[in-house]
């Protein structure tokens, strides 16, 4: 029996990548300072941390029962001259007495600072077994009980026996290339505390979400996994896939959505990212130029078809994985910095002089082809920078490097 757990990852799941659960609550967090009318109201509440993602939503933080919570911080409120107004200044939290300032107040400038300790109360049963409560409030009044001013409110759960283990998932490193139409095999590893854990997995071309997938709950007890992407048509890469993975507690591996990626040799029709030679993309210094090279050039009365040649940099340029000119195997480009590309575009140029020029009856034609063959490259060293994809990580061509990517090994060279 295979120790693989087969899974069959396909389309039909879209936008769960956007689902990542956020990492705090909305609204206030555990500290901070704001301003308003007058009043500045800081506050920290320690002792606590933050929610998980499936609590993150209902909670600023969580804490276990008979854990020590404090709140601490300051309060000042300013008022012009000539004027008088009500004043309370407090904080509160759930199980410790009130600190507060209360009065009528004048023009000038009021402190107040306050520091609260309290126990967090047991519960039962397991997960949020009862709840703890911050309220800060800096708050004036007139005569007319007209109010203003900021108040914090924060709820703090108190959990028992809260699963707080974000699951494991791994992948195997890529088996060769990918052939055109055929599906792409993965392999990896799942583990969670919990024993389950759904995953959910994305390809990308250039950056953009091709196809997802999403299997569970299934086993994670450390034992493989195996998928099939089906083949991503109409895409021109360079591709790579990443898969993360979420347990019932709202858990999410580390780095989701990228917590395990990896870069992947599929092969595309060279059709699909190659133009032959010139093109508008180069701007209008360069099109004349490389329009008077063409897919065809003549040297007497025999012709050198050198678009084989452009095809390669054309597909090199963006990175992609494509066929030889006059070869079956193909060749991943995402790696090739531009200066090698330009450097095999030379040797494949001069390549075709010889093939299409053979003998010694064409030694003068192939020798004006060699001459030639420089114009070419140097045509594309000085204009190729701006149509050299320098990030496989962002839809579109990216002209500058970038310093990281994610996943790595996005950056390439356009120097």
């Amino acid at each position: 029996m295979s120790r693989f757990a087969h899974i069959t990852i396909t389309a039909l799941v879209i936008g769960l990548l956007g689902a990542v659960a956020p990492s705090n609550a909305e609204g206030p967090g555990l500290s901070g300072t704001v301003t308003e009318g007058g009043h500045t109201v800081s506050w920290n509440v320690g002792g606590v941390s933050a929610p998980p993602p499936a609590l993150a939503g209902q909670y600023a933080g969580v804490v276990k029962p008979g854990a020590k919570v404090t709140l601490s911080g300051s309060m000042t409120y300013s008022l012009q001259k000539g004027y008088a107004t009500n004043l309370r200044q407090s904080a509160s939290l759930s199980g410790a007495p009130m600190q507060s300032f209360t009065g009528l107040v004048y023009g000038g400038t009021y402190p107040f600072s306050y520091n609260l300790t309290s126990v967090a109360p047991s519960g039962e049963g397991g997960g949020v077994v009862t709840e703890m409560y911050v309220v800060v409030k800096g708050i004036n009044c007139n005569d007319s009980g007209v109010c203003g001013g900021p108040t914090v409110r924060l709820t703090i759960g108190v959990v028992a026996n809260l699963d707080t283990e974000p699951p494991v998932i791994t992948i195997e490193k890529p088996r060769g290339v990918t052939g055109i139409g055929e599906k792409t095999p993965v392999f990896g590893t799942l583990s969670d505390n919990s024993k389950k854990a759904t995953m959910h997995a994305a390809m990308y071309s250039d950056g953009d979400v091709v196809m997802t997938g999403t299997k569970g709950p299934v086993r994670a007890v450390g034992q493989g996994w195996s998928a099939k992407w089906k083949y991503p048509k109409g895409h021109p890469g360079p591709f790579y896939e990443c898969f993360w993975a979420e347990d019932a507690a709202g858990n999410q591996s580390k780095n989701a959505p990228f917590s395990a990626c990896r870069w992947l040799s599929i092969q595309v029709p060279i059709t699909r990212v190659s133009n032959g030679c010139g093109g508008s993309a180069w701007g209008e210094k360069a099109v004349e130029i490389m329009n008077w090279f063409g897919d065809v050039r003549f040297y007497g009365d025999q012709p050198v078809v050198m678009r084989g040649a452009c095809n390669q940099h054309d597909a090199a340029y963006g990175g992609s994985t494509v066929v030889g000119m006059r070869t079956k195997k193909a060749t991943d480009y995402r790696r090739w910095s531009r200066e090698s590309v330009d450097e095999k575009f030379a040797a494949d140029l001069t390549a075709q002089c010889d093939r299409f020029l053979k003998g010694r009856k064409l030694r003068k034609e192939r020798r004006a082809c060699y001459k030639e063959v420089p114009i070419y490259v140097g045509l594309v060293r000085e204009f190729g920078q701006s149509v050299f994809d320098a990030n496989s990580t962002v839809p579109g061509t990216q002209t500058e490097i970038p310093g990281r990517t994610t996943p790595k090994g996005g950056s390439r060279d356009n120097r």
